[in-house]
């Protein structure tokens, strides 16, 4: 399990990204099952399963086991490698004023990563 002291990650969370995992394979889980199970939405689920993979990224310093080095390693490949992005980078690309597709960022202000049928999907948070 996870050091608890540097990364609050709980079983909970270890399992969203089990299932996960799992159900990549076909296309990513029904979303009738999700609700019951997680108590979220699938876009819930699927921002929650981008978030633990990236800060488990990020915490490379965490003491895992063998078993959760290999479902991390598997999950990483889920995820689209920009989302595990330093947050500074982004911050970065706003206050250049820069907003070629280049320096865009991606952080949850942004909008957020949407897995469906297996595929992540960046869904860009209208700007009002």
């Amino acid at each position: 399990m996870a050091n608890a002291s540097t990364l609050p990650i709980d079983e909970f969370d270890w399992d969203i990204v089990r299932y996960m995992v799992d159900w990549a394979p076909y296309g990513g889980p029904d979303e009738e099952d999700i609700l019951p199970r997680f108590g979220m939405d699938v876009h819930r689920l699927n921002a929650r399963f981008v978030e633990l993979v990236t800060e488990l990224t990020r915490h490379s310093g965490t003491v895992l086991t063998e078993r959760q080095r290999h479902l991390l390693t598997r999950a990483r490949e889920l995820v689209p490698s920009t989302s595990c992005r330093p947050a500074s980078s982004t911050a970065r690309a706003r206050r250049s004023g820069n907003n070629t597709p280049a320096t865009l960022g991606l952080s949850p202000l942004d909008g957020q990563w949407t897995m469906r049928h297996g595929l992540w999907f960046w869904k860009q948070q209208v700007q009002q």
